[in-house]
């Protein structure tokens, strides 16, 4: 898997398809802040995408993966956990948060084990958000 900068247009290509048009459009509206993003490539077909919206000493993780890429969990996560580290480095961030749906509990496991800690609960549009803080020593 080749690494390379986002692209927006990423986001679409993904198979199968991660949002409908019109969130991809409210996603891409919400993350247009300044900050790293990178999308993970195999054999010209986008496997993910993922980024950190950066807030002064804080961030804000995001990742949208295919299917397939879910399916190779230690990949996945070595590439992560690496950038995630080097991103904090670099940027000198205090704090990163993530969130994930309530009752996607894979996405809350693969948190944790990327080593952020629950925080508590969001609302938003009627859905519940685990919401994660990444402690940061």
């Amino acid at each position: 898997m080749d690494i390379i900068p986002f692209e927006f247009k990423h986001l679409a290509d993904i198979a199968p398809p991660v949002m409908e048009p019109w969130q991809l459009e409210r996603f891409a509206t919400a993350h247009t802040l300044p900050g790293p993003a990178f999308s993970g490539i195999e054999v010209g077909r986008v496997l993910g995408c993922a980024g950190i919206v950066i807030l002064g000493s804080s961030g804000i993780a995001w990742a949208c993966l295919s299917d397939s890429l879910r399916k190779r969990p230690m990949v996945l996560h070595r590439a992560v956990k690496r950038g995630i580290e080097k991103i904090i480095e670099e940027h000198g961030l205090k704090r990163l948060e993530a969130s994930c749906i309530e009752d996607f509990e894979s996405a809350a496991h693969w948190l944790k084990r990327l080593g952020f800690k629950s925080y508590g609960t969001k609302y938003s549009n009627g859905k519940s958000y685990k919401r994660f803080n990444y402690a940061i020593t």
